[in-house]
């Protein structure tokens, strides 16, 4: 990846795809 993301952009980054993952599932 070309740009930096910072740990604390990833975190967020994640917890935002586990919650898409989430409603896709039905959770």
């Amino acid at each position: 990846m070309a740009e930096y993301i910072s740990p604390s952009q990833f975190i967020a980054k994640a917890h935002s795809n586990q919650s898409k993952f989430a409603n896709a599932l039905g959770q």
